[in-house]
Formats: C-alpha cells, sequence, structure tokens
C-alpha cells in the first residue's frame, strides 16, 4: 500500500479517490430555518426542530442559504466529514421523515393503531401494547391478500427514549 498525495490510495493496483464530502456545502431548502450559536445548531421547519451540539474542534457557518463546516485542528479532520453528514441528516430528517415498514404475514397475527398507541396480536395469551411518543407517528393498512402492514415514521434516527 502506497500513498501519493492527501486523497489518493493504491492498494493492490486499485486506485481509490477518496471521499471529499466534508468540503460540500450543506444546502438549505427556502422553508427550513437554521440558526447557530456558537458550536450549538438548531433546524427548523415549522413543526419540528432538531438542535445539535458540534465538538469544540469545528467551525459552522451559516452564508446565503449554505451550512459550511470546517475544523480547527488538523488532527480530527477523520471526524469532519461526520459532523458535515449529521448536520446534513438534521436538514433531511426535519423535512422527510423517516420511515420502517413491517409486515404481518401471519393470519392470527393482528396489528392495530389507534393514536399513539400500538396494539400487537401476535397470539399470546394477551395483546402487546406500545405507547409512542409525539415524534413517532403509526399507521396500519391491509394488503390485498388481507396481512398488516404497520408503517411507522418518526423524525430523527439518532434520538431514544425509553
Amino acid at each position: 500500500m502506497r500513498t501519493y498525495s492527501r486523497n489518493i490510495l493504491v492498494l493492490k493496483y486499485k486506485l481509490i479517490v477518496m471521499s471529499r464530502i466534508w468540503k460540500l456545502p450543506i444546502l438549505l431548502p427556502d422553508w427550513v430555518e437554521v440558526t447557530i450559536n456558537w458550536q450549538y445548531i438548531v433546524v427548523k421547519w415549522p413543526k419540528w426542530q432538531l438542535d445539535y451540539t458540534c465538538p469544540k474542534w469545528t467551525e459552522i457557518k451559516l452564508v446565503d442559504k449554505e451550512v459550511l463546516t470546517s475544523i480547527i485542528s488538523e488532527e480530527h479532520k477523520n471526524l469532519w466529514g461526520l459532523v458535515r453528514t449529521l448536520i446534513d441528516n438534521m436538514v433531511v430528517w426535519v423535512t422527510q421523515w423517516y420511515e420502517k415498514k413491517l409486515h404481518v404475514l401471519w393470519v392470527w397475527y393482528n396489528v392495530k393503531v389507534n393514536w399513539n398507541k400500538i396494539t400487537l396480536n401476535l397470539w399470546y395469551s394477551h395483546p402487546i401494547e406500545y405507547v409512542l411518543p409525539d415524534w413517532i407517528s403509526a399507521s396500519s393498512v391491509k394488503d390485498p391478500k388481507w396481512n398488516d402492514i404497520l408503517s411507522i415514521a418518526w423524525i430523527d434516527k439518532q434520538r431514544y427514549e425509553k
């Protein structure tokens, strides 16, 4: 393995150009509002808001409708792309929810959603009930074969509450 320059790496006769995602600006849609206070960034939409405290070795700037990230010291260059991607994901998650679908395929299994409560009948002696926080939404529909499809959507993939 030989390194020719900072961004080109040669592994067994293959030339690999390393990613420069950290240099790209984060473009903001018109309806998203961003406020930056030193290392603390808040991304707002009319209904939701996400916040993130950046490490002390990063700099964040808001120029027109773009967010620019940079680092203070070279020793943390490997985490620069991570910080930029986390801020970019906040902009995406505020406008588009992250969604997963669960197909309940067996005949005797049943899923019902009432407001913020999911009831699962999975052939136990009792139904299983989950109460959802306000930042998670759920819906249940039947497909043409009469199987239940449980759809769960939430705003932040990093958020976890018990």
